[in-house]
């Protein structure tokens, strides 16, 4: 599939394309989009499950977008159900106490310089672990004492996403 121009990150793209393949297809394929009523979707929330909220919600999304979609291209007169997505309890992040930091920073200096740099760039700097796998020498100024971090993907370089929320 062709994605022109979208701020998808990979993850997302990932999940767009294989929503419709591997759930909405085989419960909705033979069918209308004006024939799939709230039931139907009840339906499959239901057997999704063993799955997480976040899966569920993204399967809904994406069959939202084709019912909105639909819509606006005037393949349908109006929306066939309503789509009301799962509550998911907001991500929290467990952190290190400063002496359990320290004595992880004291064990990895004992292993290597590598894993000492690694620790460091993920308790001090906040780096996620894909950031710092990612990290190249070019990412680091070190006359300035700055540093810029990118997200790398195979069709090119995208500013990472930085969060403000708990753990940035």
């Amino acid at each position: 599939m062709h994605w022109p121009r979208t701020r998808w990150t990979a993850g997302s793209r990932s999940c767009r394309c294989l929503s419709p393949s591997f759930y909405l297809l085989p419960r909705f394929g033979e069918l209308r989009l004006d024939t799939i009523p709230n039931a139907k979707v009840a339906k499959l929330k239901a057997e999704l499950v063993d799955r997480s909220p976040k899966t569920v919600n993204n399967v809904l999304v994406v069959l939202n977008m084709v019912f909105k979609t639909a819509l606006k291209w005037g393949v349908i007169e109006q929306m066939p159900a309503t789509i009301e997505l799962l509550k998911v309890a907001p991500a929290t992040m467990e952190f290190y106490e400063p002496y359990e930091f320290e004595r992880l920073v004291d064990a990895a200096a004992r292993v290597d310089h590598q894993h000492l740099v690694f620790i460091l760039l993920g308790g001090e700097a906040g780096l996620r672990c894909g950031e710092i796998i990612a990290l190249e020498q070019t990412d680091v100024d070190l006359t300035r004492a700055s540093s810029t971090f990118a997200a790398r993907s195979g069709t090119g370089t995208s500013p990472c996403p930085r969060a403000d929320g708990p753990g940035r």
